[in-house]
């Protein structure tokens, strides 16, 4: 699926009351031996604010991570999509070490406040995770 298409199924899952904006930009840039290599970057922004950004965001990490590339998260984001909303805030999804389908399970519209709030309220939740349900619930 291409990105337009796939951003604008994302988009839907949204509650309407956050403006998101979600960019993906690739790039192919050549080294000196022929070789390629894959840059680009995935950024989500809510109401302005960019609340997940790869690869800024875990340039810490990303040396425990070196296979995760935007084909992974575009995968992550189709494995996303085919999730059952039963299941978007605890199943796993395969190659996904930056809890990207954590981040778009705060935005949905379909995942009750209450679960949420819980969410926020465990000790080992990722800080983008509290920014996201602070902007979603102020």
């Amino acid at each position: 699926m291409r990105w337009s298409a796939l951003k604008k199924r994302l988009v839907l899952l949204f509650d309407p009351g956050l403006d998101v904006d979600i960019h993906l930009t690739g790039l192919e840039k050549a080294k000196s031996q022929g070789a390629f290599t894959h840059l680009g970057l995935l950024r989500i922004r809510v109401d302005g604010a960019v609340v997940w950004d790869f690869p800024h965001q875990f340039k810490a990490s990303l040396a425990d991570h070196p296979g995760v590339t935007l084909a992974t998260l575009m995968g992550v984001l189709h494995a996303y999509l085919d999730l059952p909303k039963n299941e978007l805030l605890t199943s796993t999804v395969p190659n996904d070490p930056f809890d990207l389908r954590l981040a778009l399970a705060c935005m949905d519209r379909r995942i009750g406040k209450k679960k949420l709030l819980a969410l926020a309220g465990r000790p080992d939740t990722p800080e983008f995770v509290r920014r996201i349900l602070t902007l979603r619930f102020s």
